[in-house]
């Protein structure tokens, strides 16, 4: 078996797949996503297409341990999570249900997770510091800085009610 070699900084080596087959949104005809991740830091770059894109596929990856596929799972049951509870992510008054249109908040979460192999966020290997989150911000001793905000923190803390009921059962 070949050794996979370890990056020694971001962006040396990237993993990448496709998740084709997606249902298009209300108003656009994005129905695939190309799925990106640093294996440094385990940094996702979560990017949608229009049209399904083929590729030859190789039933046996002896270079691969499976990162992008690991994250697309992960991926795939986050949209389904939003999409399941009718969670909506809300924005310059207006609302996106679409998929495609929380790629970028679903992209946080991995962003600050603590990776078991650094012991560190990608976000803190890739730019040595983490992001923050509105709900960072909103805190009771706080002025409200704006509305949207607050209304994103709730649905933010709406959809981890909802998953650690989901894992409860």
């Amino acid at each position: 078996m070949i050794k996979i070699q370890e990056p020694s900084e971001p962006l040396e080596i990237v993993h990448i797949d496709w998740v084709t087959s997606l249902p298009p949104g209300a108003d656009s005809s994005y129905n695939s996503c190309l799925v990106i991740v640093d294996r440094f830091g385990r940094t996702p770059i979560f990017l949608p297409f229009e049209k399904d894109h083929t590729a030859l596929l190789i039933s046996y990856h002896p270079q691969t341990d499976g990162i992008a596929e690991r994250m697309i799972q992960t991926l795939e049951d986050m949209v389904r999570g939003f999409c399941a509870y009718g969670l909506e992510l809300k924005y310059c008054d207006e609302i996106y249900q679409d998929w495609f249109n929380l790629l970028p908040a679903l992209e946080l979460p991995f962003k600050k997770s603590v990776n078991s192999r650094t012991n560190k966020t990608p976000a803190i290997l890739e730019k040595q510091w983490n992001h923050r989150l509105p709900q960072d911000f909103l805190r009771n001793n706080f002025v409200k800085i704006r509305p949207k905000a607050d209304i994103f923190k709730k649905t933010l803390e709406k959809a981890r009610k909802n998953a650690v009921k989901c894992m409860e059962e």
